[in-house]
């Protein structure tokens, strides 16, 4: 029952971003990509690992608030019992088997982002 749980995790992750249309690391790889790739310099190698550290730390201290919001506001004991339960499941994996399965999802997602219908624009008269 837990995995069941664990997978409709990243399914209920997946349509927030779809939904949502949120910004997603993997869009901005080819763009910026793109200067590295067209003019390999140390200068825009370094570029490019500033942007990706920059974005990495403010994912991770976006994941942190949000955990901290919801362990104090949002999950009671029992909710927080129950979902250390569940991510114990996942820490099961080691980091080879962890990014092996992480890499099919990444790529679905990636590529079916741009495919899905956006919200039409509204005009105010």
């Amino acid at each position: 029952m837990e995995e069941l749980i664990v997978s409709f995790g990243y399914t209920v992750g997946f349509v927030i971003v779809i939904l949502g249309n949120l910004q997603l690391f993997t869009e901005t790889t080819v763009t910026a990509v793109l200067p590295l790739a067209t003019h390999p310099t140390a200068r825009n190698f370094s570029r490019l690992l500033r942007l990706w550290a920059v974005i990495f730390f403010a994912n991770m201290l976006g994941t942190m608030v949000a955990a901290l919001i919801a362990k104090e506001i949002i999950v009671g004991p029992d909710e927080l019992g129950t979902a250390l339960e569940i991510s114990r499941v996942v820490l099961k994996h080691d980091f080879l088997a962890t990014l092996l399965l992480a890499t099919p999802a990444g790529f679905l997602i990636a590529s079916s982002h741009g495919y899905c219908p956006m919200p039409a624009a509204t005009s105010s008269g």
